[in-house]
This record gives C-alpha cells, structure tokens and sequence, in this order.
C-alpha cells in the first residue's frame, strides 16, 4: 500500500501544522426492502486509503510530536460476516492497509477528542455527509463547552477538498496503471458493441453487449449510466433509458465508461445501426471528427480547456455553414452564440476517480494550463434535434459525439483511448468482424 501511504504524506505535507483531517468513507445506501444499491467507496477515502469497506472513517493527525494516519473501520463480527463478508477489523486495517493505527468505527469520535487539544485546525468537507457534519460539530463544541480541561484545540477549519482537488488532478503512477486498464476495458467494450449492433435491437440489449465488454476486461462496473441514443434519441445529452428499438438507417450514439478500482473511463462512439454511414451522416460525423482531432492536436503543457474549446466552436460552425445550417458570417455564428443550437455543452472536463474528476479549472481569472499527469476528456458533438425546422431536412434527427480520455506528458499527450475506432471506414470495417449474437426480440 506504498502509493496511498505516500499520498496521505503528501496531504499532510500541504496541511499546516498541528491539524487533524478526517475523511469519510462511503455509506451503504437501501434500494428497497432489505436491499441495498451497490458499493462504490466515496472517491477521496479511495484515493487515501485504498480500503474497500463501508462505513469507515480516515483521520490524519498532525502535531507538534508526529504525523499519524488512524482508520476507523468495522469491527469483526463472525456471525455478520456469513451475510456480508470478511472484514478487515483493526488489526487487517493496520497489517494489510498500512495504517499507522486503527479503532473501532465505534469509537472514533472518542479518537478525534483524544487529539483536540494538540491541534489548531480541523480540516474537513463540510456539506457532503450531513450526519457526519453533525457528529463532528458536536465533539468538538463538546470540547470547547470544557473549558478547564482543554485550554487549546482547534479554532480554524480548513476545506479539505481544496487540497485534495490539487493532488487528485496530477494522476501518479498507480493512476496510470489503472488509467491503462479502464481505458483498455472501455475500448474493447465499445468494440463488441459495434460488433454485435444490429437493426431490431433494443438499446438495452446493445447496452448489454458492452457492459459485458468491459467486466470481460477488467471493468469492475459502469462510471457512469450508460448512454445508448439511438436515432433522434441521441439528440437528447443525457439520454439513458435506454428502451427503444434500434432500426436500420439510424446511427447510435454510446456514451459508456466503466471503473477499475474507482478510476473511471468516458468514452463515447457514434455508429450506424445497419453498419453503413448514409451520406448525410457521414458529413455530419465527420465534422465532428475534425473538430476533435483539431482540438486533439493543440494538447500539450501550456494549452488550455478554453483554447480547445475555442477552436472545437471555430470548427463545428464553419462546418455548419458550409451544410447550410446558417445563411449569415462565421463571426455572426460563433459571436452571436448561433453554433450552441446545435453543439450546447463544453468539449471537456477532468477525469480521474470521479467521472466529472475534482479539480480547479481557472488559476485566478485565466484558465489553468496543462501540466504533465493531466487526464481530461475530449468530446464535441452535434445534435440536430428532428423538429428542427431550421436545419436542413437530411440532417434533423442526427446525434453525433465523439469522446476520448486524454494524459497530457512532458512534450504533448497520450489519447489513451486511441485504440477505439472512430474514422468512418475503420468503423464501418469493424462492425463487419463477428460479435455477440444477440437474438432480436419481438
């Protein structure tokens, strides 16, 4: 557990002395009855601790004497684990997790009071876990409310997020290894599902396909709700019932990621139905395609989010005006805000242990530059809504994106999704090469 040791000592080396820190980890939460949904640990206590068990709390003290890492977790219990599983305890949370120290989930609020009076700060996400709040709040005004005992303890709390937001935004390399695998996951996924896409399937089953793709591979579950848009569905962006019938002539659009030890993956391909791009598609996605690679190209330590966004705009709109979607000037398209008819959303966000990944985008007034170890998305798209009266006829009903998980390094970038086909030919070739044969429901 080398990597999550040294960055809990890289988050107390940022804190200022004499703090206590304390992380929460995820909950189990109730689906219905006597089932609940499943597991995901919360993304901070994953990044620090790499402890897989519910309910357990991290804190991280810092005195004047020493630097600690203290986890409180569940206890053993024989009889509770036959329905739930093996548990760490305290003892498996300090051999196998490399804790300094661990306790009881019990007791923690009795830990948290024993360290009180050597700190000046708490540091903490307030507003997250709202019960969590509660607790913590209440020990320490239980701590103040006795005075002769504790004339020190904390009276300055600090956002715990801000710190975290900047280590978690430069990916290390356990990142980068599980970066790989999700990737690789992803992509295989995306390619059984062009391999076995047919018309008369429902978007479930194609779903299906590759979801199985990625748990085929590695991926330990969906990032994310699976988006599976066929036709004009794919004109909606968060489009994710996923029940309608594919059929011949259409294009689907697949915004899908899956997770490997909480690291995610988001990649999104748009493909016909029967295997064949019409003309009036293939303008579009093509369109779409030079965008991005436009954007792609500009990657490296110094660009910015806003400057490949900038030019995703330039793209897409003289595009537009050259399908005739505008009779006016570029400038009028790009200025007067015409494009965001057709292309509504930004071209990129962080991607890390959350899918949307923590991290600030701006440094003061200016977009933040690209360093090294930066992982983000890439993703213009256009959607032409089917009663769009304004738009030519051919190309109403037509929802494009294209989407792949970018690693900025020392003199450019990685596309570590690069392996998933995206041209129109390789599509095309790809979906000729046999997949699952799902049977097409009546």
């Amino acid at each position: 557990m080398t990597e999550y040791a040294e960055r809990r000592t890289k988050l107390l080396d940022m804190l200022p002395d004499r703090t206590l820190a304390i992380v929460p980890g995820g909950r189990i939460a109730d689906r219905n009855s006597d089932v609940t949904y499943p597991f995901r640990q919360d993304s901070n206590f994953q990044y620090l601790t790499g402890f897989p068990e519910p309910d357990a709390i991290l804190l991280l003290v810092k005195t004047d004497e020493e630097a600690l890492s203290i986890l409180a977790v569940q206890p053993r219990n024989i009889e509770q684990e036959v329905w739930t599983g093996r548990r760490a305890g305290p003892e498996g949370a300090v051999a196998q997790y490399g804790m300094d120290h661990a306790v009881e989930i019990g007791v923690w609020t009795e830990t948290v009071t024993k360290y009180l009076p050597s700190v000046d700060h708490i540091a903490y996400e307030l507003g997250r876990n709202t019960s969590m709040d509660e607790s913590l709040i209440g020990v320490i005004r239980r701590h103040w409310t006795r005075p002769r005992l504790h004339q020190s303890g904390p009276d300055i709390w600090l956002d715990l997020a801000s710190f975290l937001s900047e280590l978690r935004l430069f990916k290390d390399e356990k990142d980068h290894a599980l970066l790989e695998s999700v990737a690789g996951a992803a992509v295989k996924g995306h390619i059984l599902g062009m391999q076995s896409v047919k018309p008369g399937l429902y978007e479930y089953q194609l779903q299906g396909a590759i979801e199985f793709g990625f748990r085929s591979n590695g991926g330990a579950g969906n990032a994310y709700n699976s988006i599976v848009a066929g036709g004009a569905n794919a004109t909606v962006l968060h489009y994710d019932t996923n029940r309608e019938k594919l059929c011949s002539g259409d294009l689907v659009l697949v915004d899908a990621g899956c997770e490997v030890e909480c690291m995610a993956s988001d990649v999104t391909r748009t493909y016909p139905v029967n295997g064949q791009f019409s003309g009036p598609q293939r303008d579009l996605y093509n369109l779409v395609l030079e965008a991005q690679q436009e954007a792609l190209d500009l990657v490296k330590p110094g660009a910015t989010l806003e400057l490949l966004h900038a030019r995703v705009i330039e793209v897409l709109s003289q595009g537009l005006l050259d399908l005739g979607f505008f009779d006016s000037t570029l400038q009028d398209v790009i200025h007067g805000g015409d494009f965001r008819r057709y292309y509504m959303h930004r071209t990129s966000h962080w991607l890390g242990l959350d899918v949307h990944d923590v991290g600030r985008y701006a440094v003061g007034p200016d977009p933040r530059p690209f360093e090294p170890n930066m992982v983000f998305t890439v993703e213009p798209g256009l959607y032409v809504a089917a009663n769009d009266e304004q738009a030519p006829e051919a190309y109403r009903g037509i929802g494009i994106r294209i989407e792949d998980d970018i690693l900025v390094t020392s003199d450019g970038h990685e596309n570590l999704t690069g392996g998933c086909p995206k041209t129109c030919d390789d599509i095309e070739a790809t979906m000729k090469e046999a997949g699952l044969d799902i049977p097409v429901l009546s």
